[in-house]
């Protein structure tokens, strides 16, 4: 056939198959006695059910076969299984173990689905839930709960996430698959997301280049939707919590329905805080911010076809502290005895809207996935008037994804694809200055995964070619329109070990970043960052290789994971100041280094004691050392970190009920080895505490409290942007949060579909 798209649908269309159900019952490995309300989850329509108080559940009609499901139970260490239509004659019976630990959890991860324990990349994945036990001023705060992850800020209103030391545009943040581009070139551009309707956020580390193309170099991080309902049901809740140090106020409120194949998720979220108050009592001023956001997700499925279809919107208005052009600085200035909410200059305003669209074709030897996206944020920093920004950027970006995972054999399958996007940069009328010229890039890659797992052992290896095209299509500062052609290959390639008790992990992979139009021809006052900044279009593209190993010793009571790792990147770019100023704040030229050394790890170790087992006892250190070619320093690499955590857990039958408790210590060890424009940081520790009530309406009812930095700690984190100015980080901070849940269900214990 000499038409290949034509040849391509019919493959797919002639593919269907007709539906089936799925029953069974869930057991206790231990005794053969049914689990009570385990959770069905079918993965790949991210919807599910419960299962009877014996045990027993039943889901028929049309469902896509092969189908991945997964099946957890409190108290239980989860399972993933993966059915086609051939295993559907008799009644599944579904074994669980008993479990100590919460650290296994079963997720659908980098290359598929499988138990994050026997993962070949260093993934760590967490809840929303699990972060927010003592709740976080912003979603890159929260992340830092994860061994490794810190926070880059410019107050409570920007932060942008750094993981083994690296940020910006060497870290690629993923939601449900859709790349987020927010102009991350900026040191003040923050994540550009909420939390809103995030169910789970997976962090993998390293060069991360074969699934998600060019730039992770530091990593990933992949924010995952919540799960749609199941059929017949109708669910709502509402949040509001208040925050005193900030007078914050956050409200939240979301809709799950589901009628037969449809589905439908809705969240709103409005967020407003005012300056954030110092541990001396004064507020830092402009430290204030507004967030708004609004998320809708569709899904369908028909026989072995499944859509999902998502829609998210972010604005934010976001106050810049620190800001001046006074060449001696009066830090006394940025403080004040008043704490204020209304809007003064300057500030952010950011508008952000991100559209997917996820169509699965379950074919009879694997699952086709394409996946269509649009983003666009339009970003514009005021500095004198209102009226007229001072920088005034649209970045529009569509994108591209088709994935085959091929089951080769029940031991073999090869995930395949080609994924791009192309971007349009544009400058918008009646801005005061320019910073970077409008610019068009396009980005295509090409890459292949293979996966191999036999009794004890699970092998990984792949490649993956990308070329990237960047043009400016103005002249800028001079230079006129400009092109440059960017490609690399890289690999990927590790092995999994697994005993009783013991996981060993290896892996080597390598990632490329091509230098961004920022760091190639900037040229003018990025007023966020308050300097003078000047590209370099002599730069060539970052690589990096990195080598990761880890051990995992997991008993009955306690759990202990080691894991070093070694990242070399050639061509290491970094932004340095020249000494001059220019237009009244200090000129910064981009430069490049031959060899940059990222070398580190995470120690992790979780005790639950079998004579309380309510307690669970957490402890984890990050450390990470960076230095050029010469053993220099390189500049903003986080402090090392031992972050300490003793929860609570309480099961009762009163009518108010403690559910948990948890008590947080962090200590940051001095940052001495620092760049030669770099000040040193001293030693500080954070107490935070955290619990939640839960009030046995019909409908559910929980208070969250807590206090973070109890002990008013008066400390400046080495990665603040607003270290300059001498400004600490928010003192103690009292918060409440109110959370409400109403859910109307058929009955789902009877034996009939949930899903249609």
């Amino acid at each position: 056939m000499k038409n290949p798209v034509l040849l391509l649908f019919l493959l797919l269309f002639s593919a269907s198959i007709s539906g089936q159900g799925i029953q069974g019952t869930i057991l206790d490995s231990t005794n053969n006695k049914g689990i009570p309300f385990a959770f069905i989850h079918l993965m790949d329509i991210n919807s599910g059910t419960v299962a009877d108080e014996h045990g027993h559940f039943q889901l028929s009609s049309s469902l896509p076969f092969p189908i991945n499901i997964k099946i957890t139970a409190l108290g239980f260490e989860g399972v993933i299984l993966a059915l086609d239509s051939t295993q559907m004659t008799e009644p599944l019976t579904i074994y669980l173990s008993p479990s100590h630990f919460e650290l296994e959890e079963v997720n659908i991860t980098v290359a598929a689905a499988s138990n994050q324990k026997y993962q070949i990349s260093n993934v760590e994945s967490k809840t929303i839930e699990e972060l927010s036990e003592v709740v976080s001023p912003n979603l890159s705060e929260a992340i830092t709960n994860i061994s490794g992850v810190y926070n880059n800020s410019t107050g409570n209103g920007i932060g942008k996430p750094v993981i083994r030391g690296l940020s910006g545009s060497r870290v690629i943040t993923s939601l449900n698959g859709l790349r987020i581009e927010n102009q991350q070139w900026g040191g003040d551009h923050g994540m550009g997301l909420s939390e809103l309707g995030i169910a789970q956020i997976d962090v993998i580390k390293g060069p991360s280049s074969l699934l998600y193309g060019p730039d992770a170099l530091g990593g990933v991080i992949h924010l995952s939707d919540e799960k749609y309902t199941s059929p017949g049901n109708f669910e709502a809740n509402y949040a509001s919590q208040f925050e005193s140090n900030s007078l914050t106020f956050k409200n939240t409120i979301g809709i799950k329905t589901a009628i037969a194949k449809f589905r439908i998720n809705a969240f709103a979220y409005y967020n407003t805080a005012a300056d954030y108050q110092l541990p001396n009592g004064e507020y830092l001023v402009n430290s204030r911010w507004q967030e708004g956001a609004g998320k809708i997700a569709l899904g369908y499925n028909r026989k072995n076809w499944v859509m999902n279809l998502r829609y998210n919107y972010n604005r934010s208005f976001i106050g810049l502290p620190g800001h001046t052009h006074d060449s001696i600085v009066d830090y006394s200035t940025f403080r004040s005895t008043q704490q204020q909410r209304a809007w003064i200059l300057p500030l952010q305003q950011i508008n952000s809207h991100f559209t997917l669209l996820e169509n699965s074709f379950f074919l009879e030897k694997g699952v086709l996935k394409i996946a269509t996206g649009f983003s666009t944020n339009h970003l514009q920093e005021f500095e004198e008037k209102v009226t007229i920004p001072g920088i005034n950027n649209r970045l529009n970006t569509y994108s591209y994804h088709v994935k085959y995972n091929y089951k080769w054999n029940k031991n073999m399958h090869l995930i395949s694809g080609i994924q791009g996007q192309n971007q349009m940069n544009n400058n918008l009328a009646n801005a005061d200055e320019i910073l970077i010229p409008n610019a068009f890039i396009l980005d295509n890659g090409i890459y292949s995964i293979l996966n191999w797992n036999k009794n004890t052992w699970e092998i990984q290896a792949g490649v993956r070619y990308d070329y990237r095209i960047l043009e400016s299509t103005v002249s800028f500062n001079a230079v006129p329109p400009s092109a440059f052609n960017f490609q690399g290959v890289n690999f990927s390639a590790g092995a999994v070990k697994k005993s009783k008790i013991i996981v060993l992990r290896t892996n080597i992979s390598s990632g490329f970043r091509p230098p961004n139009l920022s760091e190639l021809m900037s040229y003018g006052v990025h007023h966020g960052t308050s300097r003078f900044e000047i590209g370099n279009i002599n730069l060539k593209s970052e690589y990096a290789t990195q080598a990761d190993f880890s051990v995992e010793i997991a008993q009955e009571h306690l759990s202990i994971i080691a894991n070093p790792f070694v990242n070399r990147i050639s061509n290491f770019i970094s932004i340095s100041p020249s000494g001059t100023i220019q237009e009244g704040v200090p000129v910064y030229h981009y430069i490049q280094s031959p060899t940059a050394w990222l070398i580190g790890g995470d120690l992790g170790l979780h005790y639950h004691p079998h004579f309380l087992h309510q307690l669970h006892l957490e402890s984890s250190l990050s450390y990470l050392e960076a230095t050029d070619q010469n053993g220099t320093p390189l500049s903003l690499i986080p402090q090392a970190r031992i972050n300490t955590s003793a929860k609570l857990q309480f099961k009762s039958k009163q009518f108010v009920q403690l559910q948990n408790l948890s008590v947080q210590h962090l200590y940051f060890f001095a940052q001495r080895q620092t760049a030669a424009f770099e000040t040193s940081s001293p030693a500080y520790q954070l107490l935070h505490i955290g619990g939640k009530l839960k009030f046995n309406f019909k409908q559910q009812l929980f208070l969250k409290f807590g206090i973070r930095n109890i002990l008013n700690e008066k400390y400046i984190d080495h990665l603040s942007r607003l270290k300059g100015i001498q400004a600490e980080a928010p003192g103690r901070n009292f918060y409440l949060g109110l959370k409400w849940n109403f859910l109307q269900t058929k009955n789902l214990h009877e034996h009939e579909s949930p899903i249609k």
